[in-house]
């Protein structure tokens, strides 16, 4: 992976934390299209099963993250 990709990919990251911890707690959760939609106000895009690589991720750097299947 090259310097920059590992930028993009931290970038991400870390807006994905942003979102996580500014839109969610005990009480709130949020969708899978509100993460996109949130993320692309950053001019960020990816698709779904990319965000939830980058959710496993924080989970491994210790940010909490609780999810449901939804519609299956």
């Amino acid at each position: 992976m090259t310097r920059t990709s590992q930028q993009e990919c931290r970038s991400i990251l870390e807006r994905l934390a942003q979102i996580m911890l500014e839109k969610t707690d005990d009480e709130h959760y949020i969708t899978m299209p509100e993460i996109m939609k949130a993320l692309a106000t950053y001019e960020v895009t990816a698709d779904r099963k990319s965000i939830y690589n980058d959710l496993r991720d924080l989970e491994k750097l210790g940010i909490e993250v609780e999810g449901e299947p939804v519609g299956k």
